[in-house]
C-alpha cells in the first residue's frame, strides 16, 4: 500500500470515529427493554440513621416505566413503583431493637426519577434513580416510627449494568437520609435504606422472565 493511499483511508477512519464520538455525545435518551419491573432482594437493610436500630429483611417491589424511552433530565419523573412487600419479621435477620416493620402501602405509587449516569458515552455503566414517597414504618422501642421520602430527601438507588447492558443490580445509597414523616420526638429523626444484599435475580419484568436492558438511543 503506497503512502498516498493510505492518507484517505485514515481520514476515512478518523472521520468514523469521529462520527461514533459525536453520535453518542449527542444521544439524549435512555431505552429500556420492558416497561413492567420486578425487583426482588434476597435481603434488603433498614435502619436509623445513628443505627439505633436496624434490619435486614427480603423485600419484592413492581413498577412501571411511563415510557420506554427516558430522556436524560436531571429530576424528571419516569414511573412509578405500584407494589411492595416484605417479608414477615420471622424472614429477617441481625434485628436490632425492631418489633414490627412494614412498607407503607397507602404511601404508593412510590415517584421513579430520573437522576444522572456515570461512565463515558456509550458506555454507561450505572444510572442513579430517585425514588420519592417510599414508606417504612417502623416499631422499635415502643415507638411507631414513620419514614417517607420526599423530593428533597430522595432514596437514591444505583442501577448497575452489566457488559450486555442487563441491569444486574440496584443498590440503595446508604448516604440517603428518609426524614421522619409521623411519630414520637423520640424516633430517630431519620432512616435509612442502608445497604442491599444481592437481588435473587438481575431485575426483570413483573413476570419474572424477561431481563431487562438499558441502552443508549439518539
Amino acid at each position: 500500500m503506497t503512502y498516498r493511499t493510505r492518507i484517505p483511508i485514515a481520514a476515512t477512519l478518523a472521520a468514523l470515529v469521529l462520527a461514533v464520538a459525536v453520535g453518542s455525545a449527542s444521544a439524549r435518551r435512555l431505552e429500556v427493554s420492558e416497561q413492567h419491573i420486578r425487583i426482588v432482594w434476597t435481603f434488603l437493610h433498614f435502619a436509623s440513621s445513628e443505627e439505633t436500630f436496624r434490619i435486614e429483611c427480603p423485600v419484592t417491589m413492581e413498577g412501571s416505566f411511563h415510557s420506554k424511552t427516558i430522556s436524560k433530565v436531571s429530576g424528571q419523573l419516569i414511573g412509578y413503583l405500584t407494589r411492595a412487600a416484605i417479608a414477615p419479621l420471622t424472614a429477617c435477620r441481625n434485628n436490632e431493637g425492631v418489633e414490627a416493620i412494614s412498607l407503607q402501602g397507602n404511601t404508593l405509587p412510590w415517584h421513579i426519577r430520573f437522576q444522572d449516569f456515570s461512565g463515558v458515552l456509550p458506555n454507561i455503566g450505572t444510572i442513579n434513580a430517585q425514588f420519592v414517597g417510599l414508606g417504612v414504618l417502623i416499631r422499635a422501642l415502643g415507638l411507631n416510627c414513620l419514614y417517607k421520602s420526599t423530593a428533597e430527601s430522595p432514596v437514591v438507588g444505583k442501577l448497575i449494568r452489566d457488559n450486555f447492558g442487563r441491569i444486574v443490580d440496584l443498590d440503595p445509597q446508604p448516604t440517603a437520609l428518609i426524614p421522619r414523616f409521623e411519630g414520637a420526638l423520640l424516633c430517630p429523626a431519620n432512616g435509612k435504606i442502608a445497604e442491599a444484599f444481592e437481588l435473587t435475580a438481575p431485575v426483570t419484568n413483573q413476570g419474572g422472565l424477561d431481563k431487562i436492558t438499558i441502552a443508549l438511543v439518539q
